[in-house]
């Protein structure tokens, strides 16, 4: 069994700073999906366990694509008339509509193919 004498204590304090990090990162992922609930619950417990291994590669995703938007955005998104969220923290683009409609043309006209 390896003791903490085998190994050098520059490695030791990596580790022990990296485990502090990790743990950093999972605590202020987990307190921003208490403030922001996740609309599919069981991510409500993914990020921050996620934030455990990848620290701040994670926390980078879950600011980048994660986070939910605020209840009180989501509630004024839904009053607006839309069923589902925004993406994130981004509202709809302008271009939405043209998007619904161009994606029930069929492929052919899509692709200008004739």
């Amino acid at each position: 069994m390896l003791s903490g004498s085998d190994f050098p204590s520059w490695l030791v304090g990596l580790a022990w700073a990296s485990l502090a990090i990790a743990f950093g990162c999972a605590i202020a992922v987990a307190v921003d999906v208490y403030l922001r609930p996740q609309p599919m619950a069981v991510m409500n417990l993914v990020w921050p366990i996620c934030a455990l291994f990848g620290s701040v590669l994670w926390l980078g995703a879950y600011l980048a694509w994660g986070r939910a938007p605020r209840p009180a955005a989501r509630a004024a998104w839904r009053s607006r008339g839309h069923s589902q969220r925004p993406a994130g923290n981004v509202e709809a683009a302008p271009h939405d509509e043209h998007v619904r409609v161009h994606r029930d043309q069929p492929l052919r006209r899509r692709l200008h193919l004739g």
